[in-house]
């Protein structure tokens, strides 16, 4: 009696809880997958080994490094690039990296400038030394989206399904937060120059390694930055560190700021005689549209 019943097109919903009641019981529960795990410290896999002494063909180590010495005795890395001076994170690495061409120079539509370049900083957090006020509400991982189509996909009508910012001038939210006010806290960078701005978040990992975290940030290629500032609101130099906005402070050694300089020298050059010669352009093209004679009043 009871297959009939199953078997009328009457009983449908009953025979299709009865399946997949059947399948979820049927159905192995999936454990979190393992986190990979560190091998104990050896010669092989100090930074020297793998990357200095390295034979082969193999991508070049472009970063410029400062770190404390903790962190180059847990990652071997090399003690030249240690550093006391490294206030309020572990370690940081600056990089000048290729980015997509500019076109349009001078309203040409075909003037593109091929060498544009984009300087990025990776700034590393020991969780128990320098922990940072993650918003848990945020996800534990963002990707790079500037390395993707996305940022071409996107616009007003298609807008990338991100936070959206409390901070003046920012896009999309940080995943930092204040913890006593619940208010968005962003990076801004000061330099040497009296410079100082927002600075966004490119990306981040809060657990990269074990208990490090790290954020990626988009920084000038023209001055190397001196200090981060992880605030609530615009801060002058003359606020901090003492300012109740300032939520953490990275100090960037002098040592590390000259050779991050050098590694800009030479984008430098490639930018004033880019420009230089777009000016060029662009005064010819204005002398050929002004008339030879100047012109002629009533008198």
């Amino acid at each position: 009696m009871l297959k009939k019943l199953l078997l009328s097109s009457r009983y449908f919903p009953l025979r299709l809880a009865l399946f997949l009641s059947a399948l979820s019981a049927s159905a192995v529960a999936l454990e979190a997958l393992p986190m990979l795990e560190s091998e104990p410290p050896a010669a092989k896999f100090s930074y020297e080994a793998r990357i200095i002494r390295h034979r082969g063909v193999m991508d070049r180590d472009p970063n410029i490094y400062v770190y404390t010495p903790a962190f180059a005795q847990r990652f071997q890395m090399p003690v030249q690039w240690e550093s006391k001076a490294l206030r309020g994170a572990d370690a940081v690495a600056f990089r000048v990296m290729p980015s997509y061409a500019t076109c349009g120079w001078g309203g040409d539509r075909q003037a593109c400038r091929e060498d544009e370049v984009r300087c990025v900083l990776d700034v590393y957090f020991d969780q128990q030394r320098n922990p940072l006020p993650w918003d848990p509400r945020m996800p534990p991982v963002e990707l790079d989206l500037s390395q993707t189509s996305s940022e071409f996909l996107a616009s007003a009508g298609n807008r990338l399904i991100r936070p959206r910012s409390t901070l003046p001038g920012a896009g999309v939210r940080v995943p930092l937060t204040d913890p006593q006010t619940g208010k968005e806290l962003g990076w801004m960078y000061w330099d040497k120059s009296g410079s100082s701005g927002w600075i966004g978040i490119i990306s981040y990992d809060k657990n990269i390694f074990n208990q490090i975290s790290m954020i990626t940030l988009s920084t000038s290629c023209y001055q190397a930055p001196g200090e981060l500032w992880l605030t609530t609101e615009v801060l002058n130099r003359s606020e901090v560190p003492n300012s109740p906005q300032l939520k953490h402070r990275v100090i960037l050694p002098d040592n590390w700021q000259q050779r991050v300089k050098q590694a800009m020298a030479a984008s430098e050059q490639r930018s004033r005689a880019f420009y230089r010669e777009q000016g060029e352009k662009a005064l010819k093209a204005l002398q050929k549209t002004q008339p030879s004679q100047p012109p002629s009043f009533p008198q």
